[in-house]
């Protein structure tokens, strides 16, 4: 009985990690981001259907992946963006400058 109930957990915590992934991405994608340091793919970047997309975790540029979203923070007024490259664990950082 004891592993039912831990396997219930983690199917909630899994379910509720897939929910916030989709709510922020699409906070991510509602966005225009400015470059701030590190790994760069654009002084400016913002997410439409013909260029710059997100697929799960990952940044694609006319369908081709070029990085991936490492983390997503809300600050007191912004947001950070922080993108990893994906052939190392390289780390850039773009800060939110408005909503399209």
């Amino acid at each position: 009985m004891g592993n039912l109930k831990k396997t219930m957990q983690m199917r909630q915590i899994i379910g509720m990690i897939l929910i916030i992934l989709f709510f922020s991405c699409a906070r991510i994608e509602n966005r225009e981001w400015k470059y701030q340091d590190g790994f760069s793919i654009g002084d400016w970047i913002e997410f439409d259907d013909v260029g710059l997309t997100i697929r799960n975790d990952t940044i694609f540029n006319k369908e081709k992946p070029i990085a991936r979203i490492y983390d997503y923070n809300q600050r007191i007024i912004d947001q950070i963006l922080i993108i990893e490259a994906l052939n190392d664990t390289t780390k850039g950082y773009y800060c939110s400058k408005g909503k399209k």
